[in-house]
């Protein structure tokens, strides 16, 4: 099924070239040179995963609530979650979907996630 999605997606959008994939069920797109968006079938549905920027060094604890906040009701997130590699060193942005979502839910979905990354990027920068 993700396959499919993965199809449609590349398609609707002519992104063949922005797409890899090193084994089956695990897609990496590349969407600029430092975002790449990883899409992976897993056993509730798909997740979709990246490296959103490296934490800063100065004003951690104030960084560090605003990403806590940013969780709190998923609004900041637009239903993604915000965490830290196992270095603690890097943002991440996670978010999972179910099995039964169609292609353009899906697309909806990845421009979200896509956009939030982005924002959060920038927001990173800002420390």
């Amino acid at each position: 099924m993700l396959d499919n999605l993965i199809e449609n997606l590349k398609k609707e959008l002519d992104i063949a070239d922005l797409v890899s994939s090193e084994e089956p069920g695990h897609f990496t797109l590349n969407f600029e040179e430092n975002l790449q968006i990883n899409i992976s079938q897993v056993e509730a549905g798909y997740l979709l995963f990246c490296a959103v920027a490296p934490c800063p060094k100065k004003n951690t604890e104030m960084y560090y609530n605003l990403i806590m906040e940013a969780n709190l009701f998923g609004q900041a997130t637009l239903g993604a979650v915000l965490g830290l590699n196992e270095e603690g060193s890097t943002l991440t942005l996670s978010r999972e979907l179910d099995y039964n979502i169609n292609s353009k839910e899906f697309m909806d979905t990845l421009e979200d996630f896509v956009n939030v990354a982005d924002f959060w990027r920038k927001k990173t920068s800002e420390f």
